[in-house]
């Protein structure tokens, strides 16, 4: 059995269909972000003397209505770019899935995501797997090890198949570009 295949026997052909339509969102609004980085899923720093918009949003706030101005102001590495259109495609988001917390900087307060919220909404997209394999292409190393997590049916060579993918690219900003290209062309798959 080829590898793309095995990959295409783990995830249901409907979530496959809202895979591409998430990645081709995430290609849409890559120059959107204010940066693209590994080690943090999705994060804001209001700037100091800035209006603090995000501030007193309430916890029942829709975060579609309010995607746009808050994606020019995130630093996201692959997932929060997908949690990020996964808002813009698929709305059903709250404000509670971030949370503020005050800056170790003089900055007044930081926003991020809870990763267990963006990963729980993104398994209607993406099988546990594929997003180890996302992960791991983007951050460039073994993420399974890295969480202590089990192998979810996959071998340690996917993953290594999945770090080799993400070492051919030297910036974050092309990895994620060609993460999500694969994505495309493998119709909702990632298969490094």
């Amino acid at each position: 059995m080829s590898r793309i295949a095995i990959y295409k026997t783990r995830t249901p052909r409907t979530n496959r269909a809202k895979a591409v339509a998430l990645a081709k969102d995430v290609i849409k609004h890559l120059d959107d972000f204010k940066n693209i980085i590994v080690g943090k899923y999705v994060e804001f720093v209001e700037e100091p003397g800035s209006t603090n918009e995000f501030k007193d949003l309430n916890a029942e706030k829709d975060v579609q209505e309010i995607i746009e101005p808050l994606s020019k102001k995130c630093e996201v590495c692959a997932l929060g770019a997908c949690f990020l259109s996964y808002i813009r495609l698929y709305d059903n988001v709250k404000f509670d899935s971030f949370y503020l917390r005050p800056s170790w900087v003089s900055y007044p307060y930081v926003v991020s995501v809870d990763g267990f919220n963006l990963k729980n909404k993104l398994l209607t997209v993406f099988s546990k797997s594929q997003m180890f394999l996302i992960e791991s292409a983007f951050e460039k190393k073994d993420m399974i090890d890295d969480c202590n997590q089990s192998y979810v049916g996959m071998t340690k060579n996917k993953i290594d198949d999945a770090v080799e993918f993400g070492r051919r690219y030297t910036s974050p900003r092309s990895r994620l570009l060609n993460i999500m290209k694969n994505i495309v062309t493998n119709n909702g798959m990632f298969v490094p």
